[in-house]
């Protein structure tokens, strides 16, 4: 299980060599987006929440110094060319990455049940009283277009 703090403490530990380029705000403001991309909450108690947790927000650590690194991109300095390209290909790795891991596990990224992701059960219309009458016909027996879930 993980709490807020001690997440925060484990991806700067992640980060290893640029983690002293993001501020402690910065590592919350990328812990925030990736709550708010996943759909969780903390505490995470799922080994593979707590994993995904952890790579998108790395995700979006190499984000913001990608766009911090930007405005101090200039041609004729081929180290910061690489390095933006480097943080380019980093995130697009990222993410695909996360794209096969939804797509292999859609009920971890979901906050529905396992049995809302099936299909709708369709009977064959016909209803009857506890008398057995035929009541498919009356008012009272309205096929529900609408429903609230």
């Amino acid at each position: 299980m993980a709490t807020r703090e001690e997440f925060l403490v484990t991806l700067a530990i992640r980060m290893k060599g640029v983690s002293t380029l993001l501020a402690p705000d910065e590592y919350s403001l990328c812990v925030d987006d990736m709550l708010l991309e996943t759909g969780w909450a903390f505490p995470i108690t799922s080994s593979f929440q707590l994993y995904w947790a952890g790579q998108r927000s790395k995700r979006h650590c190499i984000m913001l110094l990608l766009t911090s690194q930007a405005p101090k991109f200039q041609v004729d300095k081929i180290r910061l060319d690489q390095r933006f390209d480097h943080y380019k290909k980093m995130v697009e790795q990222l993410d695909m990455e996360f794209k096969e891991a939804k797509e292999e596990n859609p009920a971890e990224f979901s906050n529905a049940e396992i049995y809302m992701a099936l299909g709708h059960y369709i009977n064959s219309g016909f209803a009857y009283d506890s008398f057995g009458r035929d009541v498919t016909y009356d008012e009272t027996n309205k096929v529900l277009y609408a429903p609230n879930e």
